[in-house]
């Protein structure tokens, strides 16, 4: 088995256009795309959840816009 990963949707929508694999990704990805030979078979209760964070480097400055977003998503998880 060959596997693949890419940060660039449109690279994976490609190959999958072109008959060369499959692919997961967000339904609203797949919304987005406009290839008549890209088809979506939703999974059923799928047990994918995404965990997102804010990762920043420690010890650098951190801009006043930043702080407050900081703030605020702490307040306010989702």
């Amino acid at each position: 088995m060959v596997s693949y990963e890419s940060s660039q949707w449109d690279l994976i929508l490609e190959l999958v256009s072109s008959k060369l694999g499959i692919t997961l990704m967000p339904k609203m990805i797949f919304h987005k795309q406009n290839s008549p030979n890209i088809t979506i078979v939703p999974l059923k209760d799928p047990p994918l959840l995404w965990r997102l964070g804010i990762i920043t480097r420690k010890g650098r400055y951190h801009s006043f816009a930043l702080k407050k977003l900081l703030e605020m998503l702490k307040e306010n998880p989702l």
